[in-house]
């Protein structure tokens, strides 16, 4: 089985509005999935929510479920929008996991435990959207949850603070949970430009481009969290722009010369594990 967790359909029928440059300049359907992951031989993928609207979150659930090509589906969740996911995970069987933002479980502590409380009953996993620097405190929120499935997303940015991702606390986290895994599906933003124009035609300049990418998956891989990491390819990406090609290309960059034991678990075992997927 091998998985790519991190696709996004943005909608389902109609073009986006001018008034909403930053949405993607061409709308991607599922159906587009088949040959690109027949291509590179990908069993399927887990679709990842982005808005709370155009459709709903119960349509965009709706749809997914029709979607041959999407194994499971992350759907975003707020404060609003806790009370209901319950009744979600009952109705839609491929909603493996819920998505929401480090800053929102830090600065909101009743929304935090009411999160916890809710997800230990369900037996889906936590994305962790990482927009801030890891509290210390955020080892401690799960103690009463040891069993729940975290899966940590950075935010990665050529010219940001990706040191927002602690290697070493991330190693220490680990080791009092064992459910935590790291989601690599912010490599493009590593390696791409701002450009419709691609920069991968030359493989020297794709080695180039990837060096930001390849040191910062040797740091996790030298750290031995390798069974800790899952992939996504982020494609379409709101900005950066690239091919589901280049994105493979780009973690086949990163795992050059690497065990193939790695990538095997990146795409297969690990995403098992993390969304609690059927083999």
């Amino acid at each position: 089985m091998r998985i790519d967790t991190a696709v996004s359909f943005w909608k389902k029928d109609a073009p986006s509005p001018a008034d909403e440059p930053l949405i993607l300049h061409q709308d991607y359907l599922p159906q587009h999935l088949g040959f690109v992951l027949m291509e590179h031989g990908l069993t399927g993928v887990i679709a990842i929510q982005h808005a709370e609207r155009n459709p709903s979150t119960p349509e965009w659930l709706t749809w997914m479920e029709e979607c041959t090509e999407v194994l499971a589906v992350v759907a975003l969740v707020t404060s609003d929008s806790l009370t209901f996911v319950p009744e979600w995970v009952t109705r839609f069987p491929k909603l493996k996991a819920v998505r929401t933002s480090l800053s929102a479980l830090a600065n909101d502590g009743q929304y935090r435990q009411k999160l916890i409380a809710t997800l230990n009953s369900l037996d889906i996993t936590l994305e962790i959207a990482v927009d801030q620097a890891l509290p210390e405190s955020c080892t401690e929120w799960f103690a009463n949850a040891p069993r729940q499935r975290i899966v940590l997303l950075p935010k990665l940015t050529k010219g940001g603070d990706n040191g927002w991702l602690d290697i070493a606390f991330i190693r220490a986290w680990t080791n009092q949970h064992p459910n935590l895994w790291i989601k690599l599906d912010g490599l493009p933003n590593l390696t791409s430009t701002d450009t419709a124009e691609s920069s991968w035609d030359d493989p020297e300049d794709a080695m180039l481009d990837a060096s930001k990418a390849v040191t910062f998956v040797n740091q996790l891989l030298e750290s031995q969290l390798t069974e800790r990491l899952v992939w996504g390819s982020a494609w379409p990406a709101l900005t950066a722009q690239f091919t589901f090609d280049e994105a493979i290309d780009i973690l086949d960059t990163c795992l050059q010369g690497k065990p193939e034991v790695p990538k095997t678990n990146l795409l297969g075992a690990n995403v098992v594990d993390a969304y609690g997927l059927s083999e």
